[in-house]
């Protein structure tokens, strides 16, 4: 009975210093959420406001998620095979982004969004 009480008692206080529910609707919708090929870490796109956020947060430490780009088209994220890298598609372009401290980041080529209408696809 009196392991109910403790676990009562620490329910009604850790209740009680929980964010306020505007905290929570505040947030902006996640999407594009992948995990890398060693599971090591998972990134995602996040709707912050008007703009669309790149994040990434290493699963085998208790880190921190770390935003790495606070503005992006990209609607769809993949990493390589060796997980060096991060690839954002948007309808216009698409983007790699170093994950290995290597250099060569940037785009890798502008996409024409007609091109599969005028194709007949």
């Amino acid at each position: 009975m009196r392991s109910w009480i403790a676990i009562f008692a620490l329910l009604c206080a850790s209740a009680s210093a929980a964010p306020p529910r505007s905290d929570f609707l505040k947030r902006g919708t996640v999407f594009g959420v992948v995990l890398s090929p060693d599971g090591a870490q998972v990134s995602w796109l996040a709707e912050e406001g008007a703009r669309r956020a790149l994040w990434v947060q290493d699963l085998n430490a208790n880190s921190a998620p770390r935003r790495l780009m606070a503005h992006t088209a990209a609607q769809e994220l993949t990493y390589t095979s060796d997980g060096r890298w991060l690839l954002l598609a948007s309808p216009t372009q698409l983007y790699a982004l170093a994950l290995a401290g290597q250099s060569g980041s940037g785009l890798l080529t502008s996409l024409d969004e007609h091109a599969s209408t005028r194709r007949g696809g």
